[in-house]
């Protein structure tokens, strides 16, 4: 259950970063790209739930690392992709292929902030903390 704890740490987290991206100058649309985003999240929730073994503070845990890896694997995949083209036409670059070089690693360590703090949140939470 999400309490008010959670909320408004995750609020302003999401400030943090949306303001950050902001001050980039550049089109918040920029930092979207869905094919990042399934990348990562296809990687890291499956493997996480499964290593947290009933534990959904250490499933949250799990997904956290995961994604971190799975962002990475991402990122090499559209650098492979960037560098395969090197010394052919710049025109025949696949068009999403910076992004998807650059934006799974930003995706996955802010899912792992994010992770992180709710499994901390979760534990303090627990009975057997308190």
């Amino acid at each position: 259950m999400l309490n008010a704890k959670f909320v408004i740490g995750l609020l302003i987290v999401i400030a943090i970063v949306v303001g950050a991206i902001q001050t980039t100058g550049a089109a918040a649309r920029s930092f979207l790209d869905l094919p990042s985003a399934v990348f990562v999240l296809g990687i890291c929730l499956p493997m996480g739930w499964m290593a947290g073994k009933g534990d959904v503070s250490l499933a949250l845990r799990k997904m956290g690392s995961y994604a971190v890896s799975a962002g990475w694997c991402g990122t090499m995949l559209g650098m492979i992709a960037l560098l395969g083209t090197a010394g052919e036409d710049t025109s025949a670059l696949p068009p999403r292929a910076f992004a998807f070089a650059c934006v799974p690693t930003f995706y996955a360590y802010t899912l792992r902030l994010i992770l992180g703090f709710a499994s901390d949140v979760i534990r303090s939470d627990s009975p057997e903390q308190r």
